[in-house]
């Protein structure tokens, strides 16, 4: 019974070292796909439809719905300026 214990002990550090190296493997896999399709695009440009041929899409261009142009805010009122006050023609 100890002998089984001992080889599942070993057998579970080996799977562990596996999933590990999986996880490895896919974390290089993913920067490997982000360097290769950034190339791709700077090669070919981010909307050719040449990029379809290597699984990626193309960037959408401008459409759908246009962006609303902002409204303008009126300018703030001007404080009014009285002259009225004594004349200088009175006399007092």
């Amino acid at each position: 019974m100890e002998a089984l214990r001992a080889q599942q002990k070993i057998l579970r550090g080996t799977y562990e070292d596996t999933f590990k190296q999986r996880d490895a493997l896919f974390a290089e896999g993913d920067v490997l796909f982000s360097r290769l399709s950034l190339a791709l695009r700077a090669i070919h440009g981010s909307d050719s439809s040449q990029l379809r041929h290597f699984g990626l899409k193309p960037k959408k261009g401008a459409g759908g719905r246009p962006r609303k142009q902002p409204v303008p805010t009126p300018p703030p009122p001007q404080p009014e300026i009285h002259t009225s006050g004594p004349a200088s023609g009175q006399k007092g």
